[in-house]
């Protein structure tokens, strides 16, 4: 996964790098450019150009590049604003003028997919055959919280989407969607409902994911507080070994903690035993 570091200022877009199974002894690459669009954009199919060929030289500026090949551009926008897409997708539309089309071929084409993430739409995403059923239950959590729906709302349907995900991408790509939703929903009976209405594995997945999320919480919690003690004993510019207390336990923190009331240097709060 790559963000081009001249866009990150501006764009949160992401392009991924896959590689694909098969037969082909050929490496099969594929960059996937994600538009999180919450407005129409006039210009988005040259934006996707952009940002297309620089991922592109950046391909080839590698040392493992095949002689003569050149990855697939795969141009997706995730549009959540209000209505349909009413804008260009193809590089060709922004040659018109006054509605009237460009005479000549066209020397460069873009297509872009256009996904419109909407409660609404879930029925067209179950249609789209280039959705793995991953991606397909991303888009419909994503559109239930860009709707603020409640989780049990029946058009979402979402105990089935989590439980065909279950069957089909294991438990890693369950823990994965509900460590999201532990994380941006505030009725956590809503989604133990919901997670129980879908399976039993499904259910063990989210409260196991849920356990590590909030653990992970408290950790990174103690960590700031920590952080905090220390500088304003010591000072902003004392040696604070940041990275250790990053990568701490949550034993080690409350021992470094309890440590600071009587330590009178940074050796004594993170000496061994």
């Amino acid at each position: 996964m790559h963000v081009e570091e001249a866009l990150q200022e501006n764009y949160s877009d992401l392009v991924f790098e896959v590689y694909t199974k098969g037969t082909d002894p050929r490496p099969m690459l594929f960059y996937l450019l994600f538009e999180h669009q919450t407005k129409d954009d006039d210009w988005m199919p040259f934006r996707l150009l952009k940002y297309g060929c620089r991922a592109l030289d950046l391909y080839m500026a590698r040392d493992d590049v095949p002689r003569g090949y050149l990855p697939k551009l795969v141009p997706l926008v995730l549009y959540q604003g209000q209505g349909r897409w009413t804008k260009a997708r193809r590089l060709s539309d922004l040659h018109a003028w006054q509605g009237v089309p460009a005479p000549g071929p066209v020397l460069v084409e873009l297509e872009a997919l256009v996904h419109e993430v909407r409660v609404a739409d879930i029925p067209q995403l179950e249609a789209a055959p280039e959705l793995t059923v991953f991606a397909r239950t991303a888009l419909v959590v994503i559109s239930v919280n860009r709707e603020e729906l409640s989780l049990a709302d029946p058009r979402a349907r979402l105990p089935h989407y989590l439980r065909e995900l279950y069957a089909t991408h294991g438990r890693d790509a369950v823990a994965t969607i509900l460590r999201y939703l532990w994380g941006t929903r505030n009725d956590d009976e809503e989604l133990i409902e919901v997670m129980k209405a879908a399976s039993e594995e499904v259910y063990t997945t989210g409260m196991s994911a849920g356990d590590r999320l909030m653990a992970k919480g408290k950790v990174e919690g103690k960590a700031e507080t920590l952080l905090t003690l220390l500088g304003l004993k010591f000072g902003p510019s004392a040696p604070i070994p940041r990275q250790r207390i990053g990568d701490a336990s949550l034993d080690e923190l409350d021992q470094w903690t309890a440590r600071i009331l009587t330590a009178e240097t940074l050796d004594e709060i993170f000496a061994e035993g």
